[in-house]
């Protein structure tokens, strides 16, 4: 046994020494005979390894190092913060319309039904797939990505906006007109309008569109309108003007005359067209209401001022102006057109007077008592065309609602009910926080639709749980009707709705546990904080809405003296309008 056992050890050694000699005459065989040449391939395999294992270690959530949206850098952001930053320029974004030979105005770009895909963006910058992560140095390429391919638009927003846009550009063409100068009847020249084509400018800003903060200015494109009138068809009305402006006129009232310049009675004289399409001498009311408006300063008389003190939304005193006068502009405008184009009447229009009553002026004030919260809550709604829902908990209990029960498009407020729905199906054990879904997990999806309140997420969500079962599952929680994921253009709900969801989450009713602490803690983290939050005096937990030209904000407010659940859904108003708001209340509700 020895002697076999020290003759195996000796082949082991002697196969060793083999491999040996073989593997390093392979090796001398490819590599370069000098050593510095070598030592140089092994430093180029060394540093080209470990940059591949540095770029199979990048971190899949960040931007990489050279990745731009619009032209800014955002290169080692996390996508949560790529896509908060995207949804501010967003907001930011504004659209320059002008109109040749006319104005120009500006738009929120939202307001056109312009929503973005923030998720698609932080997509882009941060996708580095897994082969690619082999190629040395591919982290360092360049990752450009423009926001206008995130933009899309709800296309009967859009046409709405596009006609509304049409009627504030375009312009009426001007009429010929007759006018004194040095003494001479002349012809005033005629102006060409233009009239906005609605659709094409929808296609336009389709096609412009981009969400980068900053303001694009657009041509809108316009065809020219003729006038009906031209300084060439004045010549036989010439005669029939000059005869118009010879007959002698004057003004009396109160012992008073006035004699109007034959340059002003010209300027009441304008053409149109009559019968057969014949142009025509006419008269032009709103001149000489112009003019009887001057003479009006001089014997007129002001009407007074009637004061009412409002204290709740109730009268408590009235101080009663006096009544005052002014002149019967239709009365004397058919006198003088009589007058002037058919020679009826007398030289001298004695001036009529109707009585004028008083102007109102209200002042209003609102005690520190629920009756002044709920006065302040109707009349605050219906000045800024807002709905409002407020309960305190606890301390007195006060709550006020206006117009709370109207139903309007909930913007991003309703990404709350989807984390209803969710956390149900967690607890049901039907999901997990870390199960994938888009490219990130549950944990990562709920982040991006609560924080920084992206889309895509919550869309997906809709599609899984299927939007009849939703309105079900909320309508069996005590949501009302108001709320609905079927309506045809978006997503509805009431602040009345979001006030009970959010009392439900303060008290653990509808939203408890781990998920409870969660979606409060991701209420208080978000970006979004120029609304309730800029405006209380209280840490808030809030969900922000924005969309198109609505503006949301629903919250848990902890007031140092009390908490309370508020929610102000407004149209057309801004988040600094939602701070002012929320200023007034907490005056009442914390003297």
């Amino acid at each position: 046994m020895p002697a076999e056992t020290e003759t195996e050890n000796q082949h082991k050694d002697r196969f060793h020494i083999r491999f040996h000699r073989k593997a390093k005459h392979h090796y001398y065989r490819v590599m370069p005979d000098k050593k510095h040449h070598r030592v140089l391939i092994w430093v180029v395999f060394f540093v080209v390894s470990g940059i591949i294992a540095a770029q199979l270690l990048y971190p899949p959530d960040r931007a990489l190092p050279f990745a731009h949206i619009d032209g800014q850098r955002v290169s080692w952001q996390q996508e949560n913060e790529i896509m908060a930053h995207a949804e501010e320029r967003f907001q930011a974004t504004k659209l320059k319309l002008t109109i040749e030979g006319g104005v120009s105005r500006e738009y929120p770009l939202a307001t056109a039904g312009a929503h973005i895909e923030a998720d698609q963006i932080a997509k882009a910058v941060t996708d580095y797939p897994f082969w690619q992560r082999y190629i040395p140095f591919s982290v360092l390429m360049p990752r450009s990505y423009h926001s206008h391919e995130s933009v899309s638009f709800t296309p009967s927003v859009l046409k709405t906006f596009s006609d509304k846009a049409g009627n504030e550009l375009g312009y009426a063409p001007e009429d010929a007109r007759l006018q004194i100068k040095d003494g001479v009847l002349e012809a005033h020249r005629e102006k060409s309008g233009r009239t906005v084509e609605r659709t094409q400018l929808a296609e336009r800003i389709k096609e412009i569109a981009t969400a980068d903060g900053r303001t694009t200015t657009l041509t809108v494109p316009s065809r020219l309108v003729a006038p009906a009138t031209t300084a060439d068809s004045l010549q036989e009305v010439r005669v029939q003007a000059e005869r118009a402006l010879a007959i002698p006129l004057t003004l009396t009232a109160d012992g008073k005359t006035f004699t109007p310049s034959s340059a002003e009675r010209a300027s009441w004289l304008l053409l149109g067209e009559g019968e057969g399409g014949k142009t025509e001498l006419r008269f032009d009311p709103d001149k000489l209401n112009e003019y009887l408006a001057n003479l009006d300063k001089e014997v007129g008389v002001p009407a007074g001022q009637t004061r009412i003190t409002l204290v709740d939304g109730k009268e408590t005193t009235r101080q009663t102006g006096e009544s005052g006068r002014t002149i019967d502009t239709s009365a004397v405008l058919a006198a003088v057109q009589g007058h002037l184009l058919e020679g009826a009447g007398d030289n001298a229009v004695e001036l009529p007077f109707r009585s004028t009553a008083p102007q109102i002026i209200y002042n209003e004030s609102y005690t520190a008592t629920q009756a002044g919260l709920q006065a302040y809550a109707n009349d605050a709604a219906h000045r800024y065309n807002a709905a409002i829902a407020i309960q305190q908990v606890g301390g007195g209990g006060w709550s006020a609602e206006g117009r709370a029960t109207v139903s309007m498009p909930s913007a991003s407020t309703y990404k709350l009910y989807i984390a209803k729905m969710l956390f149900d199906k967690i607890n049901r054990g039907e999901t997990r926080w870390d199960d994938r879904i888009q490219d990130t997990t549950v944990s990562g999806c709920f982040d991006r639709m609560i924080i920084a309140s992206t889309n895509a997420c919550a869309e997906e969500w809709i599609r899984q749980f299927g939007r009849t079962n939703i309105n079900n599952t909320l309508y069996g929680l005590g949501i009302s009707g108001g709320t609905t994921f079927t309506h045809p253009v978006a997503t509805h709900t009431t602040a009345r709705d979001l006030r009970t969801f959010l009392l439900g989450v303060n008290d653990g009713s509808l939203v408890s546990g781990a998920e409870r602490d969660r979606l409060l803690s991701s209420l208080s983290r978000h970006t979004f904080r120029q609304g309730i939050p800029a405006g209380s005096k209280g840490s808030v937990q809030d969900k922000v809405g924005f969309l198109w030209d609505y503006t949301h904000d629903a919250a848990i407010v902890h007031h140092p003296r009390g908490t309370y659940v508020m929610v102000i859904m407004t149209k057309g108003q801004s988040y600094a309008r939602i701070a002012a708001i929320t200023r007034e209340v907490e005056r009442i509700m914390y003297p």
